[in-house]
């Protein structure tokens, strides 16, 4: 039957109401229908809506886990450069790519023996660097026997050599060696570093040892770290030092023969003809108050430059010499020594002839009540020269925080026996110096400009701070291009 035909039946034989009724009926029947059919999609739709939900809930934790992962390297990075004073390398800085080496040249890699590296450089004239891989190696070169020779990393980041108590890492006593540059090196006597997982106590371990005559050499961008000599160089004509870091060299001055006293120094110094110390940190050395229980102990005898009086043509500027046991420089050869930041130490720095020009002293603290707490010290002529001549010009020199409160910020003195010599000062400003701010004797020839303040001012400002940011800066410098 048709819906047509079906649909006049029912209108001619139901009355119209009841057609109305049954068709509400249809309709909530349709309705009815409806709802089931929602709440069966509904029903298939929310495992799905809780299963996003559930997997949104695992990227935030994941998320969540990567930034604690990444608080928790960072952590271990800090632990890791407290420990061992490396800094290990930053996720987005890469490491370079090895260069393949061509005829002059020996690529040293993580792991590889420096010795065999230095033994082929020395069997093979026509090898001429030693290209060093960033990362963490061990071991020393031992001794060097080889001219013309270039020790460098690759790339900007530090090479970081774990020395393991042998001694020293480079010897350099027998051969006469010239035209050398090493660069880029970062040297850690980890057996002798307090805190370090390796320590093992006191060992009289040398950094660099390099007592044959010979010519030109260079340290560039290189840490020595906790040797109880950081550089010992003898006989030599131009030995230069560059933004090269020297740390806590620290000794048991008791540790050897019985009434032999030994001593520590950051760099020693004897007959060397053209000693350039420039953009360099001193920091810490000749003692180790953290090693005090092995033995290290605050001496005069120890300073972070101790240079020879034999030692001709010295130029020490632009450095940080910070916390010696005694002298932050003992130069005693005279020089030039001109922009350097001098911070607390036992004794500033000690000059008999030459110019010392711009520098800052911060915080001399002197041994004990038996010794000079002089920021500055001429004590000119030396002997065998009576002529020597001293300028002392614009430097400014700040706080005597140690136990004694006698003798100069700056003091300008002679030896009458030993010579007439004369110095000059001027434009220096003392504050607050608890003695007297500058004393001199009559052989003073110059004395114009000079300034003593008992406290800081606008225009002469305490340089604590930004000496100590700079110590913080040039302990985590990388190598210069």
């Amino acid at each position: 039957m048709s819906l047509k035909r079906l649909r006049i039946i029912l209108e001619t034989c139901w009355p119209p109401g009841l057609l109305v009724v049954i068709a509400l009926l249809a309709v909530c029947r349709l309705s009815a229908q409806t709802v089931t059919v929602e709440a069966d999609v509904s029903d298939l739709v929310q495992p799905i809506v809780d299963q996003n939900a559930e997997q949104d809930q695992r990227l935030d934790d994941v998320e969540a886990m990567v930034r604690g992962q990444a608080d928790e390297l960072a952590q271990l990075r800090a632990y890791v450069e407290t420990l061992t004073g490396v800094v290990p390398p930053d996720s987005d800085i890469p490491l370079p790519e090895p260069p393949t080496p061509d005829a002059s040249e020996i690529l040293l890699k993580v792991g590889d023996d420096p010795r065999e590296a230095m033994l082929k450089a020395e069997r093979d004239p026509a090898i001429r660097t030693i290209l060093v891989m960033p990362g963490v190696h061990r071991g020393v070169f031992g001794e060097w026997t080889r001219s013309d020779l270039t020790v460098r990393v690759v790339g900007n980041q530090k090479a970081t050599f774990l020395t393991d108590g042998r001694v020293p890492i480079w010897n350099i006593a027998s051969y006469e060696v010239s035209r050398c540059t090493i660069k880029g090196i970062e040297f850690i006597a980890n057996t002798r570093k307090v805190g370090h997982p390796d320590f093992k106590g006191w060992t009289a371990q040398k950094g660099v040892s390099w007592l044959a005559r010979g010519q030109d050499i260079t340290f560039e961008d290189c840490t020595f770290d906790s040797f109880s000599f950081g550089v010992v160089v003898y006989n030599v004509r131009g030995f230069t030092l560059r933004r090269v870091n020297v740390l806590d060299s620290w000794t048991d001055p008791n540790g050897g023969e019985p009434g032999k006293q030994l001593h520590s120094q950051g760099i020693y110094a004897d007959n060397v003809d053209g000693l350039l110390i420039e953009s360099c940190l001193f920091d810490g050395n000749g003692w180790n108050p953290d090693a005090a229980k092995y033995g290290s102990k605050r001496t005069k005898f120890n300073h972070n430059l101790y240079i020879q009086s034999n030692c001709n043509n010295v130029v020490v500027i632009d450095n940080v010499l910070a916390r010696a046991s005694s002298h932050n420089c003992q130069l005693r050869s005279g020089g030039v020594f001109e922009g350097n930041d001098l911070y607390r130490g036992g004794f500033g720095m000690y000059s008999p002839n030459g110019s010392v020009r711009n520098n800052r002293v911060w915080g001399t603290e002197n041994l004990d009540r038996g010794t000079s707490p002089n920021g500055i010290m001429i004590q000119a002529p030396r002997r065998g020269h009576p002529d020597d001549r001293v300028i002392v010009e614009g430097n400014f020199v700040a706080e005597n925080v140690g136990p004694n409160t006698w003798d100069g910020g700056i003091h300008v003195g002679w030896t009458r026996s030993r010579g007439d010599g004369r110095g000059e000062a001027r434009n220096n400003v003392v504050v607050k110096w608890r003695d007297t701010g500058i004393t001199k004797r009559e052989n003073l020839l110059v004395d114009v400009g000079n300034v003593v303040l008992s406290d800081y001012t606008d225009e002469y400002p305490s340089p604590q701070q930004d000496i100590e940011a700079k110590i913080a800066a040039f302990r985590t410098r990388g190598v210069f291009e």
